[in-house]
């Protein structure tokens, strides 16, 4: 009777144990905003009224069967946020992002930038035509289509967020 604790037998206290000791996985929510200039070629002045679509480029570019997608396919396939520049050509771009903590004390750390570095998938969309291109996102750091050129700024420290969103029903 010794190896039981209010009659659960010790093998079981061992195999639970480290279940209630480990707890749930956090999920865990920031965002970073990233101020971005587009300019329009053509005259390089600033672009107002532009829309920007962005969407992070780490999902492989490839569609059911296998094929390569282009990049105006593939961000067609995926949702993606979108902004509208300003008179000054700026926008500011909020990213959400999410990761699950898998351990106690494992990248718990929601002060740390995670949008610096990442490489985002641009589509920006003014008139008559579409650009898509790729930006790496660090401030000063420059991509051009055939039509327009955007530049990332400034990129915001991370702030934290809920880790869920409730929708309010009316």
């Amino acid at each position: 009777m010794s190896n039981q604790l209010h009659g659960i037998p010790g093998f079981a206290l061992a195999f639970l144990a480290p279940l209630f000791l480990a707890g749930c996985d956090a999920y865990l929510r920031v965002q970073q905003d990233a101020q971005i200039l587009v300019l329009d070629l053509a005259i390089d002045c600033a672009l107002p009224g532009a829309v920007v679509g962005f969407a992070h480029a780490d999902r492989p570019m490839k569609g059911l069967s296998g094929t390569q997608l282009s990049k105006d396919e593939w961000l067609n396939k995926y949702d993606y946020r979108c902004q509208v520049t300003d008179a000054r050509g700026r926008a500011v771009l909020p990213v959400d992002i999410g990761w699950i903590s898998g351990a106690i004390f494992q990248d718990c750390n929601t002060r740390r930038d995670r949008l610096t570095g990442e490489v985002y998938l641009f589509r920006v969309t003014h008139g008559q035509w579409t650009d898509v291109f790729d930006v790496e996102m660090v401030p000063g750091s420059t991509s051009a289509g055939s039509h327009c050129r955007v530049t990332i700024e400034t990129i915001s420290r991370p702030s934290r967020l809920p880790a869920f969103r409730h929708e309010r029903r009316r």
